[in-house]
């Protein structure tokens, strides 16, 4: 029987790509990538028990791409071009530009930090637990992530954790 990757590519396809390109800031490095983590799943033919699983699988191999194959001087930061994809209410495109930028002057463990605790909605031992990092260091990059965002955002953002689930 062959092992059939087609159901974990379109359940993880978009957060893959998201953190992909949190990390590149480039979109064919970020195709690259998503390529090469789905290509590790096919290889190594893991099989999930639930799809949290599947998911620390996929996110775990994108960071350790990422660490391999990170070059600071070939991947230039485009701050419009990173946040043109997110931005959708009118009313809200400035406070999100300015976020958005204040986020991509964070160093890349506190942009991951900041990322995975208010879009993927980890907590911080689940973040510690992906990066192989401790869990006070990881709440330490968070902190001062929301700290250098809100004096960024000149103490508009106040960062409140979503409250509501995700499905």
């Amino acid at each position: 029987m062959a092992y059939d990757i087609q159901p974990i590519y379109a359940r993880q396809v978009n957060c893959i790509y998201r953190l992909c390109y949190l990390f590149w800031q480039n979109t064919a490095a970020t195709e690259k990538a998503v390529q090469e983590v789905f290509l590790t799943c096919l290889r190594e033919e893991k099989s999930f028990a639930q799809e949290k699983e599947e998911k620390a699988f996929l996110v775990q191999q994108a960071y350790s791409y990422y660490k391999k194959n990170y070059r600071p001087n070939l991947h230039k930061r485009e701050e419009a071009a990173a946040t043109a994809a997110i931005l959708q209410n009118a009313a809200q495109k400035e406070q999100i530009l300015t976020l958005a930028k204040s986020i991509l002057k964070l160093h890349p463990h506190q942009q991951m930090a900041f990322y995975f605790y208010y879009f993927e909605r980890l907590s911080c031992a689940d973040i510690a637990f992906l990066t192989g990092q401790k869990e006070t260091q990881v709440q330490k990059q968070l902190l001062q992530a929301q700290k250098l965002c809100q004096l960024e955002t000149g103490g508009e953002y106040c960062a409140p954790r979503p409250s509501t689930q995700r499905i």
